[in-house]
């Protein structure tokens, strides 16, 4: 009887209580929650320990002056900020986590050979022969007539010498250890040879490759690559078809891949301009469209779905030239309209249809929406094997026990800043998502596109 009693006065004490709410000061913790989040899921390409142990300590720092109450990650433990904290103490655990993070930027070698007679760099550091993750490298060779190629290394990524592009110069930022060759015209090897690509439905005409051989010798052309939507045709010089992939050479010689676009390569272009006046434009892959927005118009939105409410940014100018990859409908709108979107920026735009398999390639379509940020890497994370979604981060790039990640960066933009990324041999059942890498000012974050 006495413990019925006893429990019934408890119950009654119970429904008579009161919530209070804590008494928390206005404290700003927005700076503080950024710089932790980057903290607790570092890059491993853009970060690593100084060995002065700069993020530990500012990671233990941070959990005395900000609070009690902790929170427990994958790599580290960060206290929650409580209810007695003050903005100094925010400001100060900030600053801390901010200032590691610069010490703690990655460094990378950067090897040149003889062709390269000058090196810069800007946005970043350059020192000994090392530059920082984000730094913009700056070659030069003297000389018009240099093909470029590059190799680039990280912890989670290794991309083979390829050919980079054809000129005087080469700008690159730095996402790892770059070997970087200029190879130009000798006495020996005085003879170019220059692969370039050429569609039926585009008067495009990229470099695919330039190389210097020996006056009459041969040279062994690569075999062509797989181009979704188009049909290749064969090598050309001049107008006459090459049987083989073996040419010899004694003289400056331009070989012409070609490539026919089939005929069920169709995408619908619908585009409206700032007046409401409707541009349709049956186009085919790959075909470059230029559209003119209209008097005032500030910038260009792409609808997501059908219901013509949901839009997504495309564009910053009254003018865009992009190469259709597949239906899109797109609205010119006003500064005003734009910034009424409210849209996160920067941003990664994936094809919405999904990828385009052509061959043993599966080809990765998409588009970089900068705006004003200042964007040091981006492209696309595919995760392969038993892997969940919350495991398809930059923080877990490479290979697990029972999953894997790659991590597809991209060097080359086209068109609307589109650019594509093609993985041979991927296995089923894969899972993929868009990321953008910028500085805003105070460290570096990362934006991640749903994953499909």
């Amino acid at each position: 009887a006495d413990a019925d009693a006893l429990a019934d006065d408890i119950y009654a004490a119970i429904e008579g209580l009161t919530i209070v709410a804590a008494d928390v000061p206005e404290v700003d913790i927005t700076a503080y929650e950024a710089a932790v989040a980057t903290i607790n899921k570092l890059d491993p390409d853009a970060y690593e320990e100084n060995g002065e142990g700069s993020i530990a300590t500012a990671i233990s720092n941070a959990n005395t002056m900000v609070s009690t109450s902790s929170e427990t990650y994958s790599t580290a433990t960060i206290n929650v900020v409580d209810s007695t904290v003050t903005q100094s103490k925010v400001e100060d655990a900030t600053t801390g986590i901010l200032t590691a993070l610069t010490k703690c930027v990655k460094k990378y070698d950067i090897i040149t050979d003889s062709g390269v007679t000058e090196t810069s760099f800007r946005n970043g550091e350059y020192k000994d022969g090392k530059a920082t993750y984000g730094t913009t490298m700056t070659f030069k060779s003297g000389d018009n007539d240099t093909a470029w190629y590059m190799s680039v290394k990280t912890g989670t990524v290794e991309r083979n010498m390829q050919y980079q592009g054809y000129g005087s110069g080469l700008e690159i930022k730095v996402m790892g250890k770059l070997d970087v060759k200029a190879i130009k015209r000798t006495a020996q090897k005085n003879c170019r040879v220059r692969v370039i690509r050429d569609y039926d439905n585009d008067e495009r005409n990229p470099i695919d490759l330039v190389d210097f051989v020996e006056e009459n010798s041969d040279f062994t052309l690569e075999t062509a690559p797989a181009v979704p939507y188009y049909t290749f045709d064969g090598y050309y010089i001049g107008e006459t078809k090459l049987s083989n992939n073996t040419i010899s050479v004694s003289e400056d010689v331009d070989v012409v891949a070609k490539y026919n676009v089939n005929s069920d390569a169709a995408c619908a272009i619908n585009a409206t301009d700032v007046s409401g006046t409707l541009i349709s434009k049956a186009a085919e892959y790959n075909e470059k469209i230029e559209l003119d927005g209209g008097s005032g118009a500030y910038a260009w939105v792409e609808a997501t779905d059908d219901t013509g409410l949901h839009f997504r940014p495309f564009y910053i100018g009254r003018n865009v030239s992009m190469f259709a990859s597949e239906p899109t409908d797109l609205k010119a709108v006003t500064e005003e309209q734009f910034n009424a979107y409210n849209f996160t920026v920067p941003t990664i735009n994936l094809r919405k249809s999904g990828t385009v398999v052509s061959g043993e390639k599966t080809i990765f379509n998409a588009q970089l929406f900068a705006g004003n940020a200042d964007v040091q890497e981006y492209g696309i994370l595919i995760g392969t094997g038993n892997i969940t979604e919350d495991k398809l981060d930059i923080e877990n790039s490479g290979s697990h026990s029972d999953y894997r990640v790659l991590r597809a960066k991209s060097t080359r933009l086209v068109g609307a800043n589109q650019f594509s990324i093609a993985i041979k041999n991927l296995p089923d059942g894969y899972i993929y998502r868009g990321y953008v890498i910028y500085n805003d000012g105070s460290s570096l974050q990362t934006e991640y596109t749903e994953i499909k």
